[in-house]
Order: C-alpha cells, then sequence, then structure tokens
C-alpha cells in the first residue's frame, strides 16, 4: 500500500524526470502538432488512398515529424523536408527494379548508404532525411516481399503523407513571446539546477544540458522567425539576445567559481554564498513572471569583510555584478549569425580519400550493409532485409560505443517486445482499439525521442509490435524473427566495425590536443575582446567529447582531465577579473597571454612529434604587476606541465 508520502515522492521524481528533458514542455506541443498531423493524414488516407498503400503514407509523416532537429531555418527547412519527399517517391517507382535484380541489389545499396553517410561532412540535414529515405526503401521492399506492391500508389502516399506533415511543421501551437519567456525561465531553472550541484558530479550533467538548450535557442534567434517582437514580454529582440547572453556569462562565471567551491565546500560562508546564489537565480525568474527582483548581497558581504578568498571574491564579485545586469537589462544591439557550409567539387576531392574519417566510415557502413542485403537474398532468409536494416541503424563510429549503444538496444528491444506481447495478450481482437493503441504509441515516440535513449528504444520497440498485430500478421512469429534479426545485425556491425578499428582510447589524444586549441582560441578571444561566447562553447563541446571518449574506454585518468577543466576555469576567471577591473588588455597583458598561447602550440608540436621547444617553468616570464592577474597566469601554466607531461608520456 503506497502512502501518501510515498506518492507525493514519486510524484516528484516523475516531475523531476520530465522536467530534466522537457523542461518548457517543447516536446510536448511538438508531439502534439505531430499527433494532430497524423490523425488528417490517416482520416485523409482513408478517403483518398489504396488501403494497401496507406501505411507509406503514415510512416512518411512520422518520418518527418520524426526528423525534429535541424540546422537548416524556415524554407531551406521546408526544402530539405520536400527533397526527402521527392526521393522517397522516386524510390517507390524505383522497388519493382530493385525486387527484380535480386541479389544485385547489393551493388545499388552500397553506393546509396555510402552517399548517405559521407554527405555527412558537408551537410548533416542532407544526411538526416538520407537516413528516413534509406528506412522507408527498406520498409517498402519488406512489403513488396510480403504482398504486391503498387508503385506509384505507393509513390502518392508518400507524397500525400510527406505534404500534411510539411505544412504542419511550418506552423507552431505557441507564439514567439511565449517560446521566449519559457525558454528564459528554462534557463534559469539550468542555472539553480547547476548551482544547486556545483560541488558533485550532477555539476556535468545540467552544464551539458544548459550548453545545448543555450545552442537551440540561438538558433531560433539566426533564424528570420526570430524578427517577431512580443512587447508584452522582452521589447526587442536586442534584449532578448542581451539576456541570452547573461545567462551564458553567468553559466561560466559558475564553472570557474566550482574550484574553490569543491574544495571548500564544508565552509559554512561558502554554503551560504551558494544558498545566496540560488536565491538570487530564482528572484532573476521574475523578470519574466511580470514581479519585483529582490536581490540579495548579506551573505556575500560576510564573506568578502573576513578577506580569507581573496580570489574566489573576486570571482563572486563577477558573478553578483551579472545578476545586477540581469536585473537591470542591456540596450546594447547583438545578434547571432549561422554558419554555413557549401559543397563544393574541391570539397568532395579533400575529403575522398582512404585517410578521411568519414569516407573510412560510409565504407564500413556500406559495405556492412550492402553484405548483409546479399547474405539475407543469398540464403533466402525469411524477411531478411531486417537484417539490412538493423545493421543500417546500429553502426557506431568506434568500437566502444558499438558495443555500449548496441547492447542497451538489445535489451530496450527486449523490454519494448514483451510490453508489446503482455499488451496484446490481455486485449480482444478489436482493431479500434489496436487503432487508439498504435496512436498513442506513434506520438510517444516522437515526444519521448530526446529522452535516454533505452526508453525511447523501448517505445520504437512496443509499437513494432502493435504494428504488426494491427496488420493482422502473424506477430509473434514475426516479433521473434525481428529481435533475432537484431542479434544477427549486432554481430555483424561489430565483425565489421574492425575494418579500419576507431576505439575510443585512441581518439583521447587527438581529442586533448583539439581541446587545447579551443583553449588557445580562447585565449585569443580575450585578448582581441571578440568571440568570446563561441571559443568558450567550442572548449565545453571538446571538453564534454573528452569526458564521453574517457568514460566509453574506461579510462581513469582523471588528473588530465582535471587539469583541462582547471585551466578552462582559470580563463574564465582571467577574462571575467581583467574586464570587470582594467576594461582592456594592456601590453604586458598581451605579452602574458601570447606566452600560455605559444605554450598550447608547443604542447600540441611535442605530441605530433614535430620540432618544439616547451620551458617548464614559467612563472618569472610574465610581466603584469597585478597580483590576481599574475595568479591566473601561473595556475593556467601549472597545469600546462601537466598536460605536457601526460603528451610526452604518451609519445615515449
Amino acid at each position: 500500500m503506497i502512502n501518501k508520502n510515498d506518492f507525493r515522492q514519486l510524484k516528484n521524481n516523475l516531475q523531476a524526470f520530465f522536467h530534466m528533458y522537457d523542461p518548457s514542455n517543447f516536446a510536448l506541443l511538438y508531439s502534439i502538432k505531430a499527433a494532430i498531423a497524423l490523425l488528417i493524414c490517416m482520416l485523409s488516407a482513408y478517403l483518398m488512398l489504396d488501403s494497401k498503400v496507406i501505411i507509406f503514407s503514415l510512416f512518411a509523416c512520422v518520418f518527418i515529424f520524426y526528423m525534429n532537429t535541424f540546422n537548416a531555418k524556415n524554407m531551406q527547412k521546408i526544402i530539405i523536408l520536400s527533397i526527402f519527399a521527392i526521393i522517397s517517391a522516386l524510390c517507390a517507382l524505383l522497388i519493382p527494379f530493385l525486387i527484380d535484380i535480386k541479389l544485385y541489389v547489393f551493388i545499388p545499396c552500397f553506393i546509396w548508404v555510402f552517399i548517405v553517410n559521407f554527405i555527412a561532412a558537408f551537410n548533416s540535414d542532407l544526411q538526416k532525411i538520407g537516413i528516413y529515405i534509406t528506412l522507408l526503401v527498406m520498409a517498402m521492399m519488406i512489403s513488396a516481399s510480403l504482398n504486391t506492391f503498387y508503385p506509384t500508389q505507393s509513390a502518392l502516399a508518400i507524397l500525400h503523407g510527406s505534404v500534411i506533415a510539411i505544412a504542419f511543421r511550418t506552423f507552431t501551437l505557441y507564439t514567439y513571446g511565449s517560446y521566449t519567456r519559457r525558454s528564459f525561465l528554462m534557463l534559469l531553472n539550468n542555472l539553480i539546477y547547476m548551482s544547486e550541484n556545483i560541488t558533485n558530479d550532477n555539476y556535468n550533467h545540467w552544464q551539458s544540458i544548459f550548453v545545448s538548450r543555450v545552442d537551440e535557442i540561438k538558433k531560433l534567434f539566426a533564424s528570420k522567425s526570430a524578427n517577431i517582437k512580443d512587447t508584452s514580454l522582452i521589447k526587442n529582440q536586442e534584449m532578448a539576445v542581451f539576456y541570452l547572453l547573461k545567462c551564458e556569462e553567468i553559466a561560466f562565471t559558475l564553472l570557474s567559481l566550482r574550484l574553490y567551491f569543491r574544495k571548500n565546500q564544508h565552509n559554512k560562508y561558502i554554503s551560504n554564498i551558494q544558498e545566496e546564489i540560488i536565491f538570487n537565480l530564482n528572484e532573476l525568474k521574475n523578470i519574466f513572471l511580470d514581479k519585483t527582483v529582490n536581490l540579495k548581497t548579506i551573505n556575500f558581504t560576510r564573506f568578502k569583510d573576513l578577506n580569507t578568498f581573496p580570489i574566489l571574491c573576486e570571482c563572486l564579485d563577477v558573478l553578483y555584478y551579472k545578476f545586477n545586469m540581469f536585473k537591470l537589462g542591456g540596450m546594447k544591439k547583438l545578434e547571432f549569425k549561422e554558419n554555413s557550409t557549401k559543397i563544393s567539387f574541391k570539397a568532395l576531392k579533400d575529403n575522398f580519400n582512404l585517410k578521411n574519417k568519414y569516407f573510412r566510415f560510409s565504407f564500413k557502413v556500406a559495405l556492412a550493409t550492402s553484405f548483409s542485403m546479399f547474405l539475407a537474398i543469398f540464403f533466402k532468409i525469411d524477411h531478411g532485409i531486417w537484417i539490412a536494416m538493423g545493421v543500417f541503424t546500429l553502426f557506431k563510429e568506434s568500437i566502444n560505443s558499438t558495443a555500449i549503444i548496441n547492447k542497451s538496444t538489445i535489451y530496450a528491444s527486449m523490454l519494448g517486445f514483451a510490453l508489446g506481447f503482455l499488451l496484446i495478450f490481455n486485449l480482444t481482437a478489436n482493431k479500434h482499439i489496436l487503432e487508439f493503441i498504435l496512436f498513442i504509441s506513434y506520438f510517444a515516440c516522437i515526444y519521448f525521442k530526446h529522452f535516454p535513449y533505452f526508453l525511447s528504444t523501448v517505445l520504437i520497440m512496443f509499437n513494432l509490435v502493435i504494428f504488426f498485430a494491427y496488420l493482422g500478421l502473424d506477430f509473434e512469429r514475426l516479433i521473434l524473427f525481428r529481435l533475432a534479426d537484431f542479434i544477427a545485425a549486432f554481430v555483424i556491425v561489430y565483425v565489421f566495425s574492425y575494418i579500419w578499428p576507431i576505439k575510443s582510447e585512441n581518439d583521447i589524444k587527438p581529442t586533448i590536443q583539439e581541446t587545447t586549441k579551443n583553449i588557445q582560441n580562447f585565449l585569443t578571444s580575450i585578448i582581441n575582446r571578440s568571440k568570446y561566447f563561441e571559443a568558450e562553447n567550442s572548449v565545453l563541446l571538446s571538453i564534454k567529447k573528452l569526458r564521453n571518449l574517457l568514460d566509453e574506454s574506461k579510462n581513469k585518468n582523471s588528473l588530465i582531465f582535471e587539469a583541462i577543466i582547471e585551466i578552462n576555469n582559470l580563463c574564465i576567471n582571467l577574462n571575467d577579473y581583467i574586464y570587470n577591473k582594467h576594461s582592456k588588455v594592456d601590453l604586458k597583458l598581451d605579452t602574458d597571454i601570447k606566452i600560455l598561447i605559444t605554450r598550447f602550440e608547443m604542447l600540441r608540436k611535442a605530441s605530433d612529434d614535430l620540432p618544439f621547444y616547451f620551458y617548464e617553468d614559467v612563472s618569472d616570464k610574465f610581466l603584469s604587476t597585478d597580483s590576481k592577474i599574475k595568479y591566473f597566469l601561473e595556475q593556467i601554466g601549472k597545469r600546462q606541465d601537466t598536460l605536457y607531461k601526460f603528451l610526452i608520456s604518451k609519445n615515449n
């Protein structure tokens, strides 16, 4: 029997879980929109299309909504989705040809899969639609192997579902002002969670979420749709961007404070300041709730009067200054611009070689997928195309990630199948009930896409069971075959991963080099006072990549990772202190920062076995007379020494 306290705790845990992955209900609103589009697609398909091809209209509709993270905006996005619809429809017309060539289908399969993966070197959006075109083509080939296939009607069905889905994706269920208000409340909540966990490892999780959400909002402001004005919330877009950048600045300052807070987490003054920071962040949320903001500084003032942690006090002074700036608002006009990548013959030529990582990965995936297709047809494996589909979807870049993700996929598949069987066996054969459950399961697949991978995979497999049961096929037998297909696909993927094998541990050193290069750019941005946020975001992304590689390879060398984290924190502190106390970089400081930049260059040369000169004792080389600036520079230099010893040891 669950008592009230247990129920309340369960409710709070569920709310926290959903808030973590969908804090402002954007995924829920998007899924509702997708569900409405799917419902209209189903009803109109029943009236307009042959019942044998309705499923392809629904697949096209669902796939378009499942591709919900594009870099392209506005008309470009519509064009890309239209390309998906047109190529998919053309492929439907080619299905009879692919069936007729039988064993030789592995040749066009290899060429197509290679192109789909190789295009990622230039445009991730095109790769995304290529992946879903491939899945749709494989679904049509499976259908053709089961029943008579109608290419023209299937092509029209795909266009029908695509047009409806694209039409619904051109409008939103919320206004720009509502989006902006909820976005800043969401970001401030993330900053609160970062502050609450600043002394433990959960901080990294919330920081990662914050960075990804800031990037999403920047993309909105970079699009033309962001020109809409919302006088009820923020007077103009420039003010909205100001608040966004202030959120970023606060996040960077929290990152720089983390080192001090972790080392002194049992100090009662530090604990009181942590609570005060959380209180002030909660107060800043009142700006977007049309309430009065009342910031507190009493605990910080008491701590400052002690004069026991002067460097920490300077960092806190910067943070509280940013709180006040956030409260007062800003009038400086700022803007974001999207970086665009053009496909050129020279770029294609440069990437089309055996040393290029995109070429190698594309070749492996294409070879494994076409091999599984050849295997299925040659040995006349019942519905063996499912194996090829499994290989195509399960292939990952490194052996480590392949093993980790695919192991999770198998467990999730088994659970999803079990839940589907359990539900079907406890239902009558009422087709209307199955239609309702199938509709709800499609909604869940779209909504939970960005939740943990295990959960989203469970729902996809559950949906597959309901789908087979709805078609009236021998779904128990088919589902067991599908599970066997996934296991066979996993084996094929694992074997082919050893062609030009990539292990996560092999990427650790290059990623450290990439991170040091980004930190070098960060220091350059401090001198030039330009592209500061872009440089810091690049550092954070490379740090995240390094953390993932260390986790995948089970590397326990935390000393190097901590050194990189601390260098980044010290660079943020240095930047904040310079521009709040000195306003600019003088000639001496310019020289000192360039010493650190040169040392980063020497670190990379040392790791590449190139001629270098790395002077280990750097403290007597600095010219700055400001003791706090000199402290930051010396601490960065000491951590550079740690990186140097690691990189040299790897070369020996």
